[in-house]
């Protein structure tokens, strides 16, 4: 399974128990209200609000530009969701310093950056290190 990062089929008690868990959790929707879904879907990605300044959460305006923080970013080789050339651009949407900036990339797809197991043994110990820093 590819969100795990599996060496094959499971193998192991603990293996199959992931899978079980992350296949119930795949296969659970949502019950959103279709016009706020598709709202937020043309806000975010076809008018690209949060890039540009625009986007509202929590009743105000999120601006990246404001964003004054070390930022750590980590994108999948094989993102189709959030491909690595549109994370690593918000590098140029932030106030931080280059300095303030760290990136890597992972050989993986969207949900495998944060449960993929070579994902997190290989890419999450760094990013571990660059927050105690």
């Amino acid at each position: 399974m590819e969100s795990l990062q599996l060496a094959g089929p499971p193998a192991t008690d603990a293996e199959r128990r992931a899978e079980a868990i992350f296949t119930r959790w795949d296969r659970r929707t949502l019950d959103l209200p279709e016009p706020y879904y598709r709202q937020v879907l043309d806000w975010f990605y076809r008018e690209n609000r949060l890039a540009v300044g625009t986007f509202a959460a929590l009743g105000r305006q999120i601006n990246l530009r404001n964003l004054h923080c070390p930022l750590f970013l980590l994108a999948g080789a094989r993102d189709l969701i959030a491909p690595p050339p549109q994370v690593f651009a918000a590098t140029s949407l932030i106030a931080a310093s280059e300095s303030d900036i760290e990136t890597a990339q992972a050989d993986c797809g969207h949900l495998a950056l944060f449960m993929g197991r070579r994902t997190l043994t290989e890419a999450w110990p760094r990013i571990a290190r660059w927050l105690a820093r």
